[in-house]
């Protein structure tokens, strides 16, 4: 079997080269130990044609002002606070991280954003677990065991990622 893709987009140019370096790193990393045997590949991208419905896309905006879940169709509510976020509506998922509030630590907000868009657990539910789950996250923290059991197991739910947070990103209106 191929390896287990993460892609991540840094809108905006959000962060730097030395970041994104960062973020990818752990990330491969963590991945790594989720997708086992398989591998993970854990890549910045500029678009995405095809993502397939199992694999992760994840966002890095400047802000939440500058927020692209919010334009996810079929959503309706306001953009996230805290440090990210993930919000699915019909068979769409679409997860971001705020670089402005979370510099510090981009890939343990990204983690935990996965796990929201892989599980579909809201913040009641995932919150309540521990490692990464937990909020408040924490620089230099690390998935817990759980984390990567959890993960692993849904490594292959297929919540189709949306693609349009390029265009909703450009757009002065923010897709309203």
């Amino acid at each position: 079997m191929p390896a287990y893709n993460v892609y991540l987009a840094n809108l905006g140019n959000a962060l730097n080269q030395e970041q994104q370096n960062q973020v990818r790193t752990a990330l491969q990393g963590w991945f790594g130990q989720i997708a086992n045997t398989d591998g993970a590949l854990v890549q910045w991208v500029t678009s995405a044609s095809s993502i397939a419905e199992h694999e992760l896309l994840i966002y890095f905006v400047p802000s939440e002002l500058g927020s692209v879940a919010r334009s996810l169709p079929g959503y309706s509510g306001p953009a996230g606070g805290g440090d990210g976020f993930t919000v699915w509506a019909g068979n769409l998922t679409a997860s971001e991280v705020y670089v402005s509030r979370s510099r510090n630590w981009l890939a343990e907000i990204a983690f935990h954003e996965a796990m929201h868009n892989k599980l579909h657990l809201g913040d009641r539910d995932l919150h309540a677990l521990d490692g990464l789950a937990r909020i408040p996250v924490v620089a230099g923290s690390q998935p817990s065991a759980n984390n990567i059991t959890r993960m692993r197991r849904a490594l292959n739910n297929r919540h189709t990622q949306w693609t349009g947070g390029w265009g909703a990103y450009s757009d002065p209106f923010g897709g309203l």
